[in-house]
């Protein structure tokens, strides 16, 4: 169960503070970032990718990017616009992962 949702006042976390206790460590603060953002970003990789496996697949690398590189959110920018940049970063490398794939079975085939 996810647990310190609200500050000391009782208001909802900010974007910034949820990114600053997942770096410190916070696991439940990571879980409460993606409940918050899931749908929107699910909805972004769908709308690329039209096929919800795939959109699955790379939202799941996202967070393994988010979770690894959340230190470097500055706060700048909405948090949602920096996971999204986080998320093409996934998306890119599933692309080429991809076309790796299909060059390899092109090349099993011609031997």
């Amino acid at each position: 169960m996810v647990t310190n949702t609200t500050d000391v006042s009782g208001k909802p976390l900010s974007d910034a503070e949820i990114a600053t206790r997942i770096a410190a460590g916070d696991q439940n603060a990571f879980v409460l970032l993606m409940r918050r953002f899931n749908r929107p970003l699910y909805r972004t990789a769908r709308s690329i990718l039209k096929d919800d496996t795939e959109a699955e697949d790379v939202l799941q690398e996202a967070y393994l990017l988010i979770f690894r590189g959340i230190k470097s959110y500055r706060g700048d920018a909405r948090l949602l616009t920096w996971l999204t940049r986080s998320f093409d970063g996934a998306r890119c490398d599933r692309i080429v992962t991809h076309v790796l794939e299909r060059l390899e079975k092109v090349k099993d085939k011609d031997v």
